[in-house]
């Protein structure tokens, strides 16, 4: 999906990030200077800020939170999230925009921490503006410490994150704005929850951003039984990598703006491509009258050699199956069966049908399921073939159930 052009009036750009009361901030937003503030705004409107490209999401508009994937992979980390996703019903119902995105965290030998982000369904449309390059969490705008919480208000709400080595780790939004003791033993059951999941390493202590009274520092820090401090919230940090976040609704808001600049430019060069079109078609009916009957004559003369050539095409793609040793069953399951691992992965199913070959197994885990297909695809005496493979189903035991397709050319 395109993203709206930068004006041409201003050189300038602006972000706008959510405050306390439900309000937002506006900033600058370019490269290779620190951002500066501007202004304080009770909405945002298309016409009051055409230099705005980038908006801090509310927390409370999305999901955020860690999970350890089994792959050390990037390339498979993708469709593992994915499958997690539909597992637990998380999976985002429109197929518009971008409601998911990932980052990996930390990476051990078989497992990598991936930190998800879903969007809400509900995202409000008075964010939604044509001119919006990114939408990015504003937790991801904070300058977060290596390893603890961080407390801020926005959009009237109490807004939480966990970091760990300085990124986002889990995010957390409350109905409330009030730091209460309710509050603050749901964020202890949190961090002690991603302590025993490994998602934490170390908690050094909790940092409350923007203004909160002193008995607030008292409640949280007994409970939590770590050090606190107040701090000002600070300046907007946008991401070095965007999220690539968008919201359906503002996908569907692009395509929009994009159909009426495109029909704009139709307008504006339907005479000049009238006229071309016109005399283009006159000249070619010319050019097609005077080749017409040459062509018939060529065609004449080509015809017996090109059906000649035809039929014995026919004869050898009937005999292919027969000659061809790609197309020998125990060949092709000797190739695919010799790069099964020792142990994790085995085959139920191997059948050829005509110029389809499928193979079914069950594997430990999907990424050795992905990994099989892969390296089946890498087989030089399997090339003959295209391979896919549909995403595993997994099982209640996390076994995943796969199948393996491979196609010939002309099939």
């Amino acid at each position: 999906m395109g993203v709206t052009r930068r004006s041409r009036h201003s050189a300038e750009e602006h972000l706008a990030r959510p405050t306390a009361d439900g309000g937002w901030e506006v900033w600058t937003l370019n490269n290779g200077t620190p951002p500066r503030f501007l202004r304080r705004a009770a909405s945002l409107a298309e016409k009051e800020d055409k230099s705005l490209r980038l908006i801090g999401l509310p927390t409370s508009d999305l999901i955020g939170f860690s999970r350890w994937m089994q792959t050390s992979d990037d390339a498979l980390l993708p469709d593992l999230v994915q499958a997690f996703l539909d597992r637990h019903g998380l999976t985002p119902k429109s197929t518009e925009g971008k409601s998911v995105a990932i980052t990996p965290l930390f990476r051990e030998e078989t497992r990598t921490l991936v930190f998800i982000r879903i969007l809400s369904a509900s995202v409000p449309q008075n964010v939604l503006l044509p001119q919006i390059e990114n939408y990015e969490p504003s937790a991801e705008m904070l300058d977060l410490p290596a390893n603890g919480l961080v407390l801020w208000k926005e959009n009237g709400r109490l807004a939480a994150v966990f970091s760990r080595d300085g990124k986002a780790a889990h995010v957390q939004s409350f109905a409330d704005v009030t730091l209460t003791p309710e509050v603050a033993r749901e964020l202890l059951c949190t961090r002690l929850e991603l302590e025993t999941e490994g998602v934490l390493k170390q908690f050094d202590g909790i940092e409350l951003r923007g203004e909160f009274p002193p008995e607030d520092c008292d409640t949280l820090g007994g409970i939590l039984g770590a050090p606190v401090t107040v701090a000002q919230i600070g300046d907007p940090a946008p991401p070095v990598t965007p999220s690539g976040l968008l919201p359906p609704l503002a996908a569907q808001l692009r395509k929009k703006v994009a159909r009426k600049q495109q029909l704009k430019r139709i307008l504006f060069g339907a005479a000049a491509v009238y006229v071309f079109a016109l005399v283009t078609l006159i000249l070619n009916v010319a050019w097609l009258a005077l080749s017409n009957e040459a062509l018939a004559k060529k065609i004449a003369v080509d015809r017996p050699t090109a059906e000649a050539i035809q039929a014995t095409s026919r004869r050898w793609r009937a005999l292919e199956p027969a000659v061809n040793p790609a197309f020998y069953p125990v060949e092709i399951l000797y190739q695919s069966a010799k790069l099964l691992p020792v142990d994790g992965v085995r085959f139920t199913l191997f059948e050829l049908n005509a110029n389809r070959i499928t193979i079914r197994g069950e594997a430990n885990n999907a990424a050795a399921a992905f990994k099989l297909v892969e390296d089946i695809k890498a087989q030089p005496d399997l090339s003959f073939f295209k391979w896919e493979m549909p995403r595993p189903n997994i099982l209640p035991n996390d076994k995943a159930e796969f199948q393996i397709q491979g196609t010939s050319p002309d099939a």
